[in-house]
């Protein structure tokens, strides 16, 4: 999810304001909006999209990452996902009703069929059930450690006898997955990324491994010390901080899926989209 990962139109912010967002959200999913095709605005406060009522088909039921604070209440979509998701539906005329959970029971969902899911990446397991768009963007695998307490790390077999933190349900890759509870051992959390930092302080587990597009490991750093230092004020928490290990466990691509028996021809509309958007460098823009 990731997942991730992750920016407001530019019709309701100027590129100055748009580009902050970007750098502010760009390693997290978030959740908890409304698009459809025709949009007319978006609110940033409440992660809402307002548009006029469309004669169209009936809304495609969008399955997401749930991203909430530590005191349980829904975040709002990264200003990425948001325009991710309002550019394909203006370019695809498709509409979409957000609807985020826990990762693990939304690709629960998605395997019964209940709508379409964002935010996944292929494995041999989901393939068998879920028909997958083409790659929306690439995603990094990085693992995030004490910045005392960092440790080489070059090729997964460093990993031999550490212990990670994992989004319970998420794949980092095929040979990570793999290697999991042999080479090393995971750790399963959710997606509260305060709350897995927080485990980190306490010596629970040896790094935790986080998705974002960003390469700039020193930008993501400063990002994920700032979120801890926002969710446990001064006198709350240890005087910690966190780095991001240089080289990543893994690249892993990032797309729609849905049950095969669902489909309908919507990945193949979603396909035609998301080409029209990489031409047109809508794409490279939102995930630059």
């Amino acid at each position: 999810m990731r997942k991730f990962r992750l920016m407001p139109c530019k019709t309701t912010q100027d590129s100055t304001h748009t580009t902050s967002w970007r750098r502010a959200a760009r390693f997290v999913l978030r959740s908890g909006i409304i698009i459809l095709s025709g949009i007319a605005a978006f609110s940033a406060v409440t992660g809402i999209y307002s548009a006029p009522a469309s004669a169209g088909n009936p809304p495609v039921t969008l399955l997401i990452s749930e991203e909430v604070d530590l005191h349980g209440r829904p975040l709002p979509t990264s200003p990425a996902t948001a325009q991710l998701f309002q550019r394909l539906s203006e370019t695809t005329g498709l509409q979409f009703r957000i609807q985020p959970y826990p990762w693990k029971r939304a690709l629960e969902q998605a395997y019964e069929g209940e709508g379409l899911l964002f935010g996944a990446s292929p494995t041999p397991e989901r393939e068998r059930k879920l028909l997958f768009s083409d790659p929306v963007y690439t995603e990094r695998v990085s693992i995030v450690t004490l910045c005392d307490k960092t440790f080489p790390f070059r090729q997964l077999r460093d990993l031999k006898g550490k212990t990670l933190g994992v989004v319970n349900g998420t794949s980092y890759g095929t040979e990570f997955d793999r290697l999991s509870h042999s080479l090393f051992t995971v750790e399963n959390d959710t997606s509260r990324l305060p709350g897995r930092l927080m485990k980190l302080t306490q010596g629970r587990m040896d790094g935790l491994v986080i998705y974002t597009y960003s390469h700039d490991q020193q930008t993501i750093a400063k990002q994920i010390n700032l979120q801890f230092q926002r969710a446990f004020p001064s006198g709350q928490s240890p005087a910690a901080r966190f780095c991001v290990l240089p080289n990543p466990v893994s690249s892993v691509s990032i797309h729609f899926a849905i049950r095969y028996e669902s489909d309908r021809g919507l990945i193949q509309n979603i396909n035609q989209g998301l080409k029209k958007m990489q031409q047109q460098g809508v794409l490279q823009q939102i995930y630059p």
